[in-house]
């Protein structure tokens, strides 16, 4: 990590600079392979669901790689130049369901979509009354008064349609709102969880052709998957897509104490 002191390379960016070195191919094979997970059984439930009374939420990592490295064995050249090309060659596919934080929402209730306001309440727990456009009487919304709706219910040959199929494209409430407080007005949970798939790809190649001439060359890859964006309890509510390839070469030649880098595609 570097933290002050950087080279015109890293210029042009505020804080630090984390600068990466991959590994390099030997004359010997090698190789290895990993696998990490994740499951929520595996985990306590988050005191924010245990505050909000909603379920665990779904939770899958799963992190498979391996990686390989070695001389590269050209068979139409001599065996002596075996051990002047090298490869290493790593692959990570994280697979990952994460769960967002828990939100809060307020939804129009069953009562609401018809019309009627009487058990609608503020954060106080005081009835919130409805002016009646169509009366000169005032109306206070903490009060009432003689321009307010009669028993706080709009008659049903006064509801907008227009607004009622908004509200039906409205989840109905699935958790209480009874009481003064500042959770008073939300009625309504949702906790995402997101898959993340993506594919981490890395090549390297080391040339030693004559004396102390060095050829390198990286490409790494990243490719990332449809994500979608969902309910754990109702999947396929939410849609997001979105799939990107980044591929970057670059390539070194080093000889005699000198370097030049530049990106090739």
């Amino acid at each position: 990590m570097l933290l002050n002191t950087y080279k015109a390379e890293f210029g042009h960016s505020a804080g630090a600079n984390i600068e990466i070195v991959s590994k390099s191919g030997s004359n010997a094979y090698h190789g290895s392979g990993y696998w990490y997970g994740r499951r929520d059984a595996w985990n306590a439930t988050p005191w924010e669901n245990e505050r909000a009374g909603t379920a665990k939420p779904k939770q899958k990592i799963d992190t498979p790689g391996f990686n390989i490295g070695g001389p590269v064995k050209i068979p139409w050249l001599d065996k002596s130049n075996d051990k002047k090309l090298f490869f290493f060659y790593s692959m990570e596919a994280p697979q990952v369901q994460k769960p967002g934080q828990v939100r809060l929402y307020r939804m129009p209730t069953a009562l609401e979509r018809a019309g009627n306001f009487s058990q609608t309440f503020d954060v106080n727990g005081r009835l919130m009354f409805i002016k009646d456009p169509l009366s000169s009487g005032a109306c206070s919304v903490t009060t009432g008064g003689p321009g307010c709706f009669p028993g706080n219910i709009i008659p049903a040959n006064r509801l907008d349609p227009n607004a009622l199929a908004l509200f039906n494209m409205m989840p109905l409430p699935n958790v209480a709102s009874t009481g003064p407080g500042s959770g008073a007005l939300s009625n309504f949970t949702r906790q995402e969880t997101p898959e993340n798939p993506r594919m981490n790809n890395l090549l390297r190649l080391d040339g030693r052709p004559v004396g102390q001439q060095q050829l390198l060359a990286v490409v790494p890859s990243v490719q990332l998957q449809p994500v979608r964006i969902g309910d754990h309890r109702r999947p396929g509510q939410m849609g997001l897509l979105r799939r990107q390839t980044t591929c970057l070469a670059t390539a070194a030649s080093t000889a005699a104490g000198t370097t030049s880098s530049r990106p090739t595609g």
